[in-house]
């Protein structure tokens, strides 16, 4: 359970990143640093999504490299993609106001439905495989 925890701390986090992506412009940002206006109100309101960007970077690999240590990496990933999938399409709907597609909710709720369905697996029950290869010793 604590590892699903961390999948959805870094779900959030990776949303967040997401979202901070939307706003990110270096280009603006550097053109401000050759101008030599480093100490002015626009570039240091353009730094803080530069800064966010590193730092919920940072914080999502601290976050989910835990749920890796407790949970097989494939479960892992895939949960944690998917549900900031599902997230990143409720911050577009609501959010950002973009138009969905019922079928593109369809496809959604099959990877919600995988996404549960490996939850309720037991991932226990994945274990190593060895594996001999001849001439190797």
């Amino acid at each position: 359970m604590k590892a699903w925890i961390f999948i959805f701390i870094a779900v959030i986090l990776q949303t967040l990143w997401g979202m901070v992506l939307k706003v990110l412009d270096f280009e603006v940002a550097f053109k401000l640093i050759q101008q030599g206006e480093v100490f002015q109100l626009d570039f240091i309101l353009k730094l803080l999504p530069i800064l966010a960007y590193f730092g919920l970077g940072l914080a999502i690999a601290i976050v989910i490299s835990k749920a890796y240590k407790l949970l097989p990496m494939s479960i892992v990933y895939a949960a944690w993609m998917g549900l900031t999938l599902l997230l990143q399409v409720v911050v577009d709907v609501f959010f950002y106001g973009e138009k969905m597609q019922l079928l593109q909710y369809l496809f959604i709720s099959f990877i919600l439905i995988g996404i549960l369905g490996m939850k309720l697996s037991d991932p226990k029950s994945i274990q190593p495989v060895d594996v001999e290869i001849d001439g190797l010793d």
